[in-house]
């Protein structure tokens, strides 16, 4: 699973997501819904 880069602002922080992202990324979670990985 490659790890999606999406911009902070637009994204709200989503600890315990139903989502599995790749070891060192981070979940994110859209105010308007769906989850995205990014790396760093």
């Amino acid at each position: 699973m490659e790890g999606i880069v999406v911009h902070y602002e637009r994204c709200l922080e989503c600890w315990g997501a139903l989502v599995i992202c790749p070891f060192n990324a981070i979940r994110f979670k859209f105010p308007e819904g769906g989850v995205k990985c990014k790396y760093g």
